[in-house]
């Protein structure tokens, strides 16, 4: 008997069958983990930036004369560019970022209260919400 070896059309149909439910699943999460850190970018920035804003007012008793004191802002990266605005006689400022690229959409605030507020997320209702989302539902 002359037994031919290798796959037969049924088993590479289901090994074909596999690897589209494996990349069904894994190709959302990846895309997700993705998006999340550069969403921790971001709150690093802002984190940085408030930090600076506090500690110049220990100084000096006000946030600057027309844009943040904190000196040059974060150049703008493929991800996020930041924007940072005195209000209230000096006592306050409102540094934001918004997106860019493929984060367009995306836009967050942080005030000198330390009030962390997201203005943009694509597909989420009710913005401006007081915390800083990731994903759908879920805060920094």
């Amino acid at each position: 008997m002359d037994r031919h070896k290798g796959l037969t059309l049924i088993e590479l149909l289901i090994v074909v069958a596999v690897i589209a439910v494996i990349a069904t699943i894994a190709i959302p999460s990846y895309s997700n983990y993705v998006r999340k850190a550069k969403f921790q970018e971001v709150a690093l920035n802002l984190m940085n930036l408030n930090l600076q804003e506090k500690m110049y007012w220990t100084d000096n008793r006000s946030y600057g004369q027309t844009d943040c004191a904190v000196g040059a802002l974060p150049a703008p990266t493929k991800n996020f560019s930041y924007i940072c605005n005195i209000n209230n006689s000096q006592q306050g400022y409102l540094i934001t970022a918004k997106g860019q690229g493929s984060l367009l959409n995306y836009n967050f605030t942080i005030d000198q209260a330390g009030n962390k507020v997201t203005i943009d997320f694509p597909g989420v209702s009710g913005l401006p919400v007081a915390c800083w989302l990731y994903a759908q539902g879920s805060c920094m």
